[in-house]
C-alpha cells in the first residue's frame, strides 16, 4: 500500500496518543488540518490494510491491582493458531508473539490474583496439549516508547526513535 502525506501525518499523530477529550477525533482532525470524517475514513482504510492493528489505552497494571508476567511455550505447529486464539481471548493478555525458536510462543499476562492466573494458564496449557509454560517474572520494569516516524521518507521504514 502506498501512503500519502496525510496518511503518514495521521500515523505519526496517532503514535503520540489521543487527546483526553469528549471528541478526540475532532481535535486530531483540527491539528492535521483535515475534516473529522476524513480522519476516520483514513483510519478505517489503514486498519483494513493492516497498518493499524489495534488502538487502545496503555495502563500500568500494578497501579490497577494487577501483576503481569511474561510466559513462553513450545507449541506444536499444528496447534499453534488454535492456542494463539485462546491466549488472545483473555483480557489480561497484552502481547502474544511468535519466535523462531523452540519456545515459539511468548505472551504477557496480567491478573489480579494467583488463582485467576492459574486458571488462565491451565486453560492455555490444556489447549496446547499439556505443553509446559515457562514463567519469566519481571525483576525490573522498563517502558520504552517506540515511535516509527512515517514522515521521514520512503527509505526510512522500520526505523524509529525510542
Amino acid at each position: 500500500m502506498e501512503l500519502d502525506a496525510k496518511d503518514r501525518a495521521l500515523l505519526n499523530r496517532l503514535q503520540e496518543g489521543l487527546p483526553l477529550a469528549e471528541r478526540p477525533w475532532d481535535r486530531v482532525a483540527e491539528e492535521l488540518e483535515m475534516e473529522t470524517e476524513e480522519v476516520l475514513a483514513r483510519m478505517g482504510k489503514l486498519r483494513e490494510d493492516g497498518l493499524i492493528r489495534r488502538m487502545g489505552g496503555v495502563f500500568n497494571p500494578s497501579k490497577l491491582g494487577y501483576s503481569g508476567r511474561l510466559y513462553a511455550m513450545e507449541v506444536p505447529e499444528e496447534l499453534y493458531y488454535g492456542v494463539a486464539a485462546i491466549v488472545n481471548s483473555y483480557k489480561g493478555v497484552t502481547h502474544n508473539y511468535r519466535r523462531r525458536s523452540r519456545l515459539n510462543m511468548w505472551f504477557t499476562l496480567s491478573a489480579r490474583t494467583e488463582e485467576e492466573r492459574a486458571g488462565i494458564l491451565d486453560s492455555i496449557r490444556s489447549a496446547a496439549s499439556g505443553a509446559r509454560i515457562y514463567e519469566f517474572p519481571a525483576e525490573r520494569m522498563y517502558k520504552l516508547k517506540v515511535f516509527l516516524n512515517m514522515e521521514e521518507g520512503e527509505g526510512d521504514r522500520g526505523y524509529g526513535r525510542y
